[in-house]
């Protein structure tokens, strides 16, 4: 049986022909640049924030602020899609994950230079869940939130650790997109995605800090004591997913 939207893209297309391969092209190019704004702004708003942060300016407070609540918004629409769902409802998962960033952030072991938290855990778990745009925005407003003097990072955290809140940028961008291609569908597939994920986190997170203590230093004390943690919060997170796709219907409305 043929659907009544094929029906009706057929019947379009005897009345104005190609009007429906135009439309798909605007459509197409309408998306690249909604994701491209998005890429952008999530960017800037990272590099500014950790610039805010690492400077110690007394405007750090104000100034992060006012980034968070425009260019965090301005994210969370750009993030959104139609078939997501409402702008309420991707603003919710977004500060939902939010949420479970600052929880996860709390959850810590307070070593130095590094502490041992529970964010890699978020970070795969939303990214997968909820695809690279809503989780890369997850993550810009998380750390804007972090610079405007919310207490949402972690309670041991300094400049030294901000390569790793880069990095979390980096895995949901890895993981979200691997995972809108169906590497999140079984267990089997979606472990190598977030092993991807931890290789993004890793990949910015020990250059910057080798910056400050060397590179043996960054091996020893950023990379070393997280191998075991890091391979158990990994396999939580695959095995949370069915959970987290019934909280955040991710099938039962495509998105």
């Amino acid at each position: 049986m043929i659907s009544l939207s094929l029906r009706r893209d057929l019947l379009v297309d005897v009345v104005v022909p190609g009007a429906n391969s135009t439309a798909r092209a605007l459509g197409r190019r309408e998306a690249l640049v909604r994701d491209t704004g998005l890429l952008t702004l999530g960017v800037a708003l990272i590099a500014v924030c950790m610039w805010l942060d690492a400077s110690g300016s007394a405007a750090r407070v104000p100034l992060g602020a006012a980034l968070s609540l425009l260019v965090g918004a301005a994210i969370v629409v750009l993030s959104a899609r139609p078939e997501s769902g409402s702008l309420a409802r991707t603003s919710a998962l977004v500060l939902g994950s939010v949420a479970l960033l600052a929880i996860g952030a709390h959850l810590e072991i307070p070593l130095k230079p590094v502490p041992i938290t529970g964010q890699t855990f978020g970070v795969l778990l939303l990214a997968a869940a909820l695809g690279w745009r809503r989780g890369f925005a997850a993550v810009a407003l998380y750390v804007a939130l972090g610079t405007a003097g919310l207490p949402v990072f972690a309670i041991t955290s300094t400049v030294v650790t901000y390569g790793y809140l880069i990095g979390f940028a980096a895995a949901a961008l890895v993981v979200g997109w691997l995972s809108e291609r169906g590497w999140d569908r079984s267990l089997l597939t979606s472990i190598p995605a977030m092993l991807a994920g931890e290789v993004a986190i890793y990949a910015c997170g020990l250059p910057w800090l080798a910056h400050f203590i060397g590179w043996q230093g960054a091996v020893t004390f950023g990379l070393t004591p997280f191998l075991v943690g890091d391979s158990l919060k990994l396999l939580a997170a695959a095995l949370a997913l069915p959970l987290a796709w019934r909280l955040t219907g991710k099938f039962a409305r495509k998105g």
